[in-house]
């Protein structure tokens, strides 16, 4: 029971939707490239899931493989008290062998699928058999070994060749994506849909700001100090974790200000902001910047001086391309989302900045950032709290409300 709760874990929440306001008013062209668009993550989908898979599936077989080799050098007198976790990293092993095998959550055979837990039952049944009659390092370790890195071989040309066969798509999709007329859309990822905003420091400006009235506040709460300041904001959203009244738990700059200090903790504390390493998102010399918080730390003093804008949260998302080390693909950690990362152009002039209309896993929020935008680097600004409010073309889209510390700004640089 617990497995068929692993596999379908993200697909069966309710998606608790963000609006409030009215849905803006899409002309015929954004229409067609958003229908465009959509056809090109459908079509990589299934694909990307494979590769995930198989990815996951590599690694887990690399561990078990190690810990058979290092198991064979253990002294015949410490089997048996070896024996108990050995198999048991076999069998989370065979639990990610029975995953991987389905390109998706969808085609689910249930038949099939007890069936391979049949067998693989039996397998492990076999094998502990095996280690309770053997009084010294048994045979069956060096056949382990030896059909683990025969597996593990075939993987990675499967591997290599889903590679091949996701790059035309990735292709494909880049050039719908990352298009100079798209600013803010929605796309469905893994069936769920996400709020998309992609700030162009060469258009827009983006602030942070600090909530001083010692209460929670709402998105209006910004947006009511915006307009009194003659400020149109165009995107506005939650910036980072905060204290019971409002105040950052991290850093936070605002107008070269600072006003909260660098949080440099390194204790183990059970928390996102806390689940290290954590990151920074900042301006200087109106360029966008994420940063793990240790790189942060490392900048010129005069640099950091100069920083017009910054938010520290956690955890990072993606780092130096590659995904958080601690998430989970097919993890049953779900929540609402929001995060922002910079795109790799080579000039830290784009960011995105995203939301979750329901609830999706670290991972697959994550991937959103490293796979379909290329950031290098992205970084979590909260859960279940989070909230996003647009305007496009006049009208509204999203929330006003939530009970919110630090929020994040996006207007037109000429507003």
């Amino acid at each position: 029971m617990l497995l068929f709760k692993f596999i379908f874990i993200g697909f069966l929440g309710t998606i608790s939707l963000l609006i409030d306001n009215e849905f803006p008013v899409n002309s015929k062209q954004n229409i067609q490239q958003d229908t465009l668009l959509q056809q090109a993550i459908n079509d990589l989908e299934p694909i990307l899931f494979k590769r995930e898979s198989l990815n996951v599936t590599i690694n887990k077989k690399q561990y078990i493989l190690d810990s058979l080799r290092q198991y064979k050098s253990i002294s015949p007198n410490n089997l048996y008290a070896e024996k108990s976790m050995l198999i048991d990293k076999i069998d989370a092993y065979i639990l990610n062998k029975i995953l991987a095998d389905y390109k998706s959550f969808k085609n689910l055979d249930k038949q099939l699928l007890n069936k391979k837990i049949t067998s693989f039952s039996n397998d492990i049944f076999k094998l502990t058999e095996e280690f309770s009659k053997k009084s010294n390092v048994p045979d069956v370790v060096n056949i382990q070994i030896n059909e683990l890195s025969q597996e593990i071989e075939k993987l990675k040309v499967a591997y290599a060749k889903e590679q091949n066969t996701l790059s035309v798509h990735e292709s494909k999709l880049n050039k719908l994506l990352l298009q100079e007329n798209r600013e803010y859309f929605d796309i469905v990822f893994y069936g769920n849909t996400y709020k998309v905003f992609l700030a162009n420091a060469n258009n827009h400006r983006i602030k942070i700001h600090h909530n001083s009235s010692g209460l929670l506040q709402p998105i209006r709460f910004t947006l009511n100090q915006l307009i009194a300041q003659d400020i149109q904001p165009v995107f506005i959203m939650n910036a980072g974790m905060y204290n019971e009244d409002g105040s950052p738990v991290g850093l936070l700059i605002q107008e070269n200000r600072q006003i909260n200090p660098l949080d440099i903790n390194q204790a183990a504390i059970s928390d996102n902001f806390h689940m290290y390493p954590n990151g920074v998102f900042y301006m200087h010399d109106h360029k966008f910047f994420v940063s793990q918080t240790s790189e942060y730390r490392k900048l010129d003093p005069d640099v950091r001086s100069d920083i017009q804008y910054g938010t520290q949260s956690g955890p990072m998302l993606v780092i130096n391309g590659k995904i958080h080390p601690k998430f989970t693909f097919l993890s049953k950690n779900t929540n609402i989302r929001n995060g922002i990362g910079v795109i790799k152009d080579g000039q830290n002039e784009k960011a995105v900045l995203v939301i979750s209309e329901g609830k999706v896993n670290l991972y697959e929020f994550a991937l959103l950032f490293q796979f379909l935008f290329k950031c290098d680097n992205a970084l979590y600004l909260d859960g279940a709290i989070s909230k996003a409010y647009f305007t496009k073309n006049g009208n509204a889209d999203g929330s006003l409300g939530g009970s919110l510390g630090p929020t994040l700004s996006v207007s037109y640089k000429n507003n």
